[in-house]
């Protein structure tokens, strides 16, 4: 959250090297190490990175836009897009004003 100072951001989180995740990261991750984050793309490298995205994607339901991608330029067309959304979705929220 410091690298963010603050900011909202969309995050690509590479995770084609990860083989585990403990239950503390999977919890920070849930919480307070998400709070900055309105859009989020897992790159992963199936089959055993497929499981970690799939299984963080049903057992923490989120209102970001978040997909898994095996490609690197369709995950970053995809945070980029959802950033454009979430901001037109915010500017949708003061139009009632």
């Amino acid at each position: 959250m410091m690298l963010q100072n603050g900011k909202e951001m969309s995050v690509l989180c590479d995770i084609r090297e990860v083989r585990k995740v403990d239950k503390p990261a999977r919890d920070y991750f849930a919480l307070e190490g998400s709070l900055w984050i309105k859009a989020l793309a897992f790159l992963i490298d199936p089959p055993v990175t497929d499981v970690i995205s799939s299984f963080y994607l049903g057992t923490h339901p989120s209102k970001m836009p978040t997909r898994s991608f095996t490609d690197r330029t369709k995950a970053l067309a995809f945070l980029e897009t959802a950033m454009i959304l979430v901001a037109l979705l915010w500017i949708g929220d003061f139009a009632d004003f």
